[in-house]
């Protein structure tokens, strides 16, 4: 059944989970790629202008960023649709087996469904923690070669 509240399905958060996952990774992709450029043509002896390394340590930041803030969304998501898994209950004076045993199904699915937002969530952290360290490995790399330049 789908977990609501105002009659928002939360497993919508997990499809803007991985929205956001795709945003940040094209982002972060697109600025190693630039960056691997540059370090390819100072290998190369060229001349590539004046690169702020502050800036490119930001552009580091934001994939490391994103990468917490898709974590608790994903955690965000299941202590909602565990708290609202648990609703039938709250309204609950008698707890008769006959009374509860209605409702334990829907409040099993509910809980199945609330921990889906956190699994993708922490999967996804694994592939933005990847592209992190490469496009750390890649700023360091970058300020030597320049370093080397000077």
């Amino acid at each position: 059944f789908p977990v609501t509240i105002a009659g928002l399905d939360l497993t919508y958060l997990s499809t803007i989970i991985i929205m956001v996952w795709l945003f940040t990774e094209v982002v972060g992709g697109i600025q190693l790629v630039s960056l691997s450029q540059k370090i390819t043509l100072l290998k190369k002896g060229q001349n590539i202008g004046s690169v702020d390394p502050e800036t490119l340590w930001n552009r580091h930041s934001f994939v490391s960023f994103m990468s917490e803030i898709i974590v608790a969304a994903g955690i965000f998501g299941t202590v909602i649709g565990v708290i609202l898994s648990l609703m039938p209950f709250f309204g609950l004076s008698n707890f008769d087996i006959n009374t509860v045993q209605p409702h334990l199904l829907q409040m099993f699915s509910g809980i199945a469904i609330a921990f889906f937002p956190t699994a993708i969530s922490i999967l996804l952290k694994i592939f933005l923690d990847f592209h992190s360290r490469l496009h750390q490995n890649a700023v360091i790399d970058f300020i030597k070669h320049q370093e080397q330049q000077k």
